[in-house]
């Protein structure tokens, strides 16, 4: 702030901090926290979940854009579900009934 006058750094020094959420808005934010953490997914559904994001990776690297900080957070999130899969069983299972 070394480029602000003093009166301008007097007035921002001087004005009030935001207003604190209500009771009310902590427990609905809480509340929404909670849910959040339940989420969960079956094995079929993570595996739609990781079809998804393929077709996305192939638009991305058609684009040229595979090495964008997206590309390379759907990479990560995709080799996570696959080893999750690959735990569980899902992909033995699967393989199964071919």
């Amino acid at each position: 702030m070394a480029f602000l006058s003093d009166t301008a750094r007097g007035f921002l020094a001087n004005q009030p901090d935001d207003p604190r959420p209500t009771p009310e808005q902590q427990r609905e934010w809480l509340k929404r926290v909670r849910r959040m953490n339940k989420i969960s997914f079956t094995d079929h559904e993570l595996a739609l979940l990781a079809d998804s994001v393929y077709w996305e990776m192939e638009f991305l690297g058609r684009a040229e854009w595979q090495d964008t900080p997206r590309a390379k957070t759907l990479q990560k999130l995709q080799d996570r579900i696959h080893n999750y899969l690959e735990s569980s069983g899902h992909y033995k299972e699967r393989a199964d009934l071919a």
